[in-house]
């Protein structure tokens, strides 16, 4: 090889490596990653689910937000019946670490992940069975989230079960 094929190879190398770190300067490592590291404080709300009419006093108690400590949670991007649904567990004051995308999910509590979905079922206990509890919107550049559940009376089962 002459000195001038020599110098051309370098030339080429040196300019190859000069386009790769250009053009690998402009990314952000942090951007390329689309799973975020989530801090989802939950609490939930729960109705009156009794046969009877409601005392003043039971509505009121109905209305209060309660932190959902030591409870199992469900996530999906679709229903209860997702095959990629996500098992979440709260910690004492109600907490989840998560490590979820950027994306719409919807939450369900457990009594909605574990019901049959098939004919034997009335209308109204599938339709309540497929309705989220709550929603969760998670965006870039955010870590953590208040979400507020609502517990419904299940009408796949009596009341006060």
């Amino acid at each position: 090889m002459d000195q001038t094929n020599l110098n051309n190879t370098v030339y080429f190398f040196v300019l190859i490596c000069a386009i790769l770190i250009t053009a690998c300067k402009g990314s952000d490592p942090g951007k390329m990653s689309q799973i975020n590291v989530l801090e989802i404080t939950v609490s939930y709300t729960e109705p009156y689910c009794g046969g009877a009419p409601p005392t003043d006093e039971i509505i009121a108690k109905s209305k209060i937000e309660k932190s959902l400590a030591s409870e199992t949670l469900f996530i999906s991007k679709s229903d209860p019946t997702d095959e990629n649904i996500l098992k979440f567990e709260t910690d004492s004051d109600g907490i989840i670490k998560a490590e979820l995308k950027e994306g719409h999910y919807f939450v369900f509590f457990p009594n909605k992940v574990n019901v049959k979905h098939a004919n034997s079922i009335s209308k109204a206990c599938e339709k309540w069975a497929l309705s989220p509890d709550g929603v969760l919107d998670v965006t870039t550049n955010k870590n953590t989230y208040k979400i507020s559940l609502r517990k419904s009376c299940n009408p796949c089962e009596s009341p006060n079960r």
